[in-house]
Order: C-alpha cells, then sequence, then structure tokens
C-alpha cells in the first residue's frame, strides 16, 4: 500500500493512521462465480468481526475504481481498503490487501490489529443496520454511508452513479 506516495506494508501501518478509518471493500456485482464467492467471505468476515464496511461496486462505479485499483496496483475483486483521510482525498484511502491477504491476517490472528482504529458495526454513523450480512450490512461508498443523500465522499458524480447502481445491489 502507499501512504504518502511510499509503499508501506498495512500490518506495519501506524495504528493512529487508521483511528477513525474505516473499511472499504472493492467489489463488483458483474464478475465470475470465484470472485463471488470471495466477495460474500469478506463481507462475512467483516460482519462476524464486527466491523463496519462501505462497499464500491467497481463495475458500476468506474472513477472510484480506477483510483482504487491505482492505488493498490492490482485489477481483481475484491480488495479492501481502509478510508482514513479526508472525504474525496484519494491519499485518505490505504490498501490492506485483496481477498487471500486478508484472510491470511485473520488465519495468523493479526486482523484485528491492523484494523484496529476502523469503526465497528452499530457504532455512531457506522451505516450498518442489524440483520444478515451482505445486502444490509454495508453502506455506498460514493454515498458515504448517508442514506439520506448528500455528496458523498468522492462527489456529485459518485453520488448519482451509486444511486443508479443501487438496484443492481442483491
Amino acid at each position: 500500500k502507499e501512504v504518502d506516495g511510499k509503499a508501506v506494508d498495512a500490518e506495519e501501518e501506524d495504528e493512529e493512521d487508521l483511528t477513525h478509518g474505516k473499511v472499504v471493500l472493492l467489489v463488483s456485482h458483474c464478475t465470475g462465480l470465484v470472485e463471488k464467492a470471495h466477495q460474500d467471505r469478506l463481507r462475512h468476515l467483516f460482519v462476524a468481526l464486527g466491523y463496519s464496511f462501505d462497499e464500491v461496486d467497481g463495475a458500476m462505479n468506474k472513477d472510484i475504481r480506477e483510483r482504487l485499483v491505482r492505488l493498490s496496483g492490482i485489477g481483481t475483486y475484491p480488495q479492501v481498503f481502509v478510508r482514513s483521510g479526508n472525504p474525496g482525498d484519494e491519499a485518505g484511502f490505504v490498501f490492506m490487501g485483496d481477498f487471500h491477504k486478508v484472510f491470511e491476517m485473520n488465519e495468523l490472528g493479526r486482523i484485528h490489529r491492523v484494523f484496529k482504529g476502523c469503526a465497528r458495526a452499530g457504532g455512531a454513523g457506522s451505516g450498518v443496520s442489524g440483520g444478515s450480512p451482505g445486502a444490509s450490512s454495508s453502506s455506498s461508498l460514493a454515498n458515504g454511508g448517508n442514506k439520506g443523500g448528500g455528496d458523498g465522499l468522492l462527489g456529485k458524480e459518485a453520488t448519482s452513479k451509486a444511486r443508479r447502481s443501487a438496484t443492481s445491489v442483491p
């Protein structure tokens, strides 16, 4: 991952940098079975661990996808980021890993240390409502978890794209 233009390992990130972070899943609702299974497993993992997360459909939000893929350096789904900076600031996203890296962190018992400062489900502004994992467990990244509208995290264009794609969410 990159912080201020420098490559940094997600597990070596200073905990203070992620104190007010939020997990962001980059997914695609137009993908193959393996990628869909990986996306579902990540959703279930973060719900089970109690982390609030935003989800962005890269297939429907080209501008956001391009920013995040440029940051991660990989073009496959799913990917996990932490949003820790100012809304709309590309440098505010920290790439944490792909499906395999995040599951490895979990299996090695490192995931709570790495995501320690991230928003927890049920907290103020978590964007998570109760219920089953998946459809109701995440909020729109472009809308910033604000279901009442607004310019969201990445501006009016991303918000309108998110609204258009809202019907494609399972």
